[in-house]
């Protein structure tokens, strides 16, 4: 006994009626209609997406879907948002441009299947709906199209309008989705018990320690009293002759640029910021050093501070900084090594300041140190013949940059007396403004 499976036998025509009409069997269950080459059906037309629609064919049901097009697409003038049933002579109009005409027939199977064969068959799943006449099948499908107004509900949430994108990425459906967040979910919920159970350990540790006694508290207060004591003695005794042994250490160049720094605001008339290249920086330590292990600096600086008031004032009076006159009576004295007051020295210098400023101008931090360094190059001078002014006037192009002791002493401007004569002047005055932190054992110079 023999049993003949019938299958739908579905076509599709391309612009029915007209002489370029075409005739396309659809020969799988998913065939794509679109622009794109790899399309089952390629259609040139701009009005198409470049995978468009999707015409899908199981258990004796023929379907047609929109892949997300941008012009849309439908069946029998009626716009498909969802899956829409086909029935012989449809019409799908895609893009609103092109035409195709469904035709469903029924076709035999290639070659014909004994019992056996149809028993295997249905044993495999297949629906013995399958072996109906086609016309049956075409009745079937009318009925459940006019069931359904030719509609499937509306599409799923998310489907986005680029065809390739959505058929490219189908493995994104809801039930994944749900179990990507339930996982997640899960890895949430067990980091935070992790950490309330570290948090509660931590909370309840309990310091086992040992605790002292009274008489133990009593016996360590002591001892940390006597070192302290024992500490002070030592620093007196190393301050015999003036300096403190406790700074002994060389001072970092760090504490030698604050310092400096500070120096540059006191003699300055303006708040600027002042940077040293690291030659300088170097250069003043040095001098730092040297005068710090003086007894002779402690004592001029306990000798400015007696008189260092009435010479700030009389600076101020003057128009000069402060800071500028004090130190620089500091200096004259090479840091008291050469036994002359340096509160008389400072008012001495008075008038000189005076006029190598107007000689130089500005109150700035350069112009100060330029003060410094012509006196020493060549006295007060004059405006037209100071030999310092000669050699800025010949080696600074730029004075924003330019005008100031360094420059110049690199330049072969400056002689080695008149920079030194700064930099012993920068060193006292840093060590005047802190004497403690240097290891000189004095209290600072306020003015």
């Amino acid at each position: 006994m023999y049993y003949q499976i019938m299958q739908p036998e579905l076509s599709l025509i391309i612009g029915e009626g007209s002489e370029s009409a075409r005739e396309v069997a659809v020969d799988s269950m998913r065939f794509t209609i679109g622009r794109s080459p790899d399309n089952d059906l390629v259609i040139t037309d701009s009005n198409l997406s470049r995978r468009h629609a999707l015409v899908e064919c199981f258990d004796g049901i023929a379907q047609v879907s929109d892949c997300g097009s941008r012009n849309g697409t439908q069946l029998n003038s009626v716009a498909v948002t969802g899956a829409a049933v086909l029935s012989d002579g449809d019409v799908i109009t895609l893009g609103g441009s092109t035409e195709i005409t469904v035709r469903i027939g029924a076709r035999a199977s290639a070659g014909s299947r004994t019992k056996s064969s149809a028993v295997a068959a249905a044993s495999a799943g297949v629906s013995e709906r399958r072996a109906k006449p086609a016309r049956k099948i075409a009745k079937r499908a009318r009925v459940k199209k006019d069931r359904t107004s030719q509609q499937v509900p509306p599409p799923r949430i998310g489907q986005i309008e680029d065809s390739d994108w959505a058929s490219s990425h189908g493995w994104l459906s809801a039930p994944v989705i749900a179990a990507c967040s339930v996982v997640v979910i899960l890895l949430i919920v067990v980091v935070l018990i992790i950490f309330m159970r570290k948090g509660s350990a931590d909370v309840t540790k309990v310091d086992r320690r040992p605790r002292a006694t009274s008489s133990e508290s009593t016996a360590g207060q002591t001892t940390s009293e006597d070192n302290q004591a024992s500490q002070q003695s030592t620093l007196d005794a190393g301050t015999s002759n003036g300096n403190a042994t406790a700074s002994g250490n060389t001072a970092s160049l760090d504490q030698v640029e604050s310092a400096a720094g500070q120096v540059m605001l006191r003699i300055s008339s303006d708040d600027r910021p002042y940077s040293f290249s690291e030659k300088a920086l170097h250069d003043i330590s040095q001098r730092i050093e040297e005068y710090r292990a003086l007894p002779s600096t402690r004592d001029a600086i306990l000798a400015m501070q007696r008189g260092g008031n009435a010479v700030a004032t009389q600076a101020r009076r003057e128009g000069l900084e402060p800071g500028l006159v004090v130190y620089t009576g500091l200096l004259m004295t090479d840091g008291g090594r050469s036994g002359r007051d340096p509160v008389a020295a400072a008012r001495e210098m008075i008038p000189n300041l005076l006029a190598l400023r107007a000689t130089f101008g500005s109150g700035d931090a350069d112009s100060s140190l330029i003060v410094l360094a012509a006196y020493k190059e060549g006295g007060v001078g004059t405006k037209q013949s100071h030999p310092l002014l000669e050699k800025m006037r010949r080696l600074v192009k730029n004075p924003l940059v330019q005008r100031n002791i360094w420059y110049l002493h690199e330049r072969g401007g400056l002689s080695e007396d008149a920079y030194n004569f700064v930099v012993r002047f920068i060193a006292l005055g840093a060590i005047a403004q802190n004497p403690r932190q240097f290891g000189v054992a004095a209290d600072p110079l306020t003015f």
